[in-house]
């Protein structure tokens, strides 16, 4: 974007909202609580999508469960390290250095989680965006599956 058009308002247009990007938290990082302040439509379109995707599989409860969050990521973080080659040897030591250090704040993590992702991509020629919304796309997929199942059995049994 250049300098010129900076000060103009530019709006993230999603499925149920639209947000202000000149908003005070445009350029910064968000605080902890800023879901909380804001509520789910402050959040990106493919969070949004993927918030609602969870709540239909695992529930609400399930998402905001910090413990329940923290081994879900870790495991598909994990995976992740498998698929490009790590071994459990490597994966012991990585964590050994990491939980030696003082416990960062979530959202700066949570940025440079993101950072590591996109090189990730780039390295493996991996547009993350597509791939996140194709996951969507398969996770809708099984719901529906599943729904028709339920659909039929109930009217066998009608």
């Amino acid at each position: 974007m250049s300098n010129s058009s900076s000060d103009e308002v530019h709006f993230a247009h999603t499925q149920s909202r639209i947000f202000n990007l000149r908003s005070p938290y445009r350029g910064t990082v968000p605080s902890e609580g800023y879901s909380e302040i804001c509520g789910i439509q402050c959040m990106s379109e493919y969070q949004n999508r993927a918030v609602e995707l969870l709540i239909a599989t695992i529930g609400e409860e399930t998402i905001l469960d910090s413990a329940d969050r923290r081994i879900r990521f870790l495991r598909q973080a994990i995976e992740l390290f498998q698929a490009m080659g790590g071994s459990a040897q490597e994966a012991s030591a990585v964590v050994s250095a990491a939980m030696s250090t003082p416990a960062p704040v979530v959202s700066a993590k949570l940025g440079d989680l993101m950072s590591e992702l996109a090189g990730i991509g780039y390295a493996h020629d991996i547009d993350m965006i597509q791939a996140a919304y194709n996951t969507l796309d398969q996770g809708w997929q099984r719901i529906a599956v599943m729904e028709t199942g339920k659909t039929a059995e109930r009217a066998r049994s009608a």
